[in-house]
C-alpha cells in the first residue's frame, strides 16, 4: 500500500505519503496586515484585468469626439478611481505560506 491512503486510516511510518500540492497549503488572509505578504495569483490577475479594461476604456473614450468633455472627465475619473481601489484591495490579500509536512521520519527541529 505504498503511496495510497485510506480515509480514516493514519499514514504509517513505513508507508509513503502522497505528494502535497503547495496551493492547498496556503491560506488567503485579508486585511491591512497582509500588505507586505505575498499576493495570491488570482488577486493579481483580477487587478490586471481591471487595469487593462480601464486602460482600453481611457483610450476609446479619449478618442471619441461625440462624447461631451464633462462626460469624458467623469468616465476617466471613474476609471482611475476603480483602478486605484482594486489595486488597494488586491494588496490587502495575502498568503500565509505553510511548509508542507515532512516526509521523513526525522524529528522536527
Amino acid at each position: 500500500m505504498v503511496g495510497k491512503t485510506t480515509p480514516g486510516k493514519p499514514v504509517q511510518p513505513s508507508e509513503e505519503r502522497p505528494p502535497v500540492n503547495p496551493f492547498f497549503m496556503n491560506k488567503t488572509k485579508f486585511g491591512f496586515g497582509q500588505i507586505l505578504s505575498e499576493t495570491p495569483k488570482w488577486a493579481t490577475w483580477i487587478f490586471r484585468v481591471v487595469l487593462y479594461a480601464a486602460g482600453a476604456t481611457v483610450i476609446i473614450v479619449g478618442s471619441l469626439h461625440s462624447i461631451p468633455a464633462p462626460v469624458k472627465v467623469d468616465i476617466l475619473t471613474t476609471c482611475s478611481e476603480v483602478t486605484l481601489a482594486v489595486h488597494g484591495l488586491t494588496r490587502m490579500f495575502g498568503l500565509q505560506v505553510q511548509d508542507p509536512p515532512s516526509t521523513t521520519d526525522e524529528p522536527q527541529k
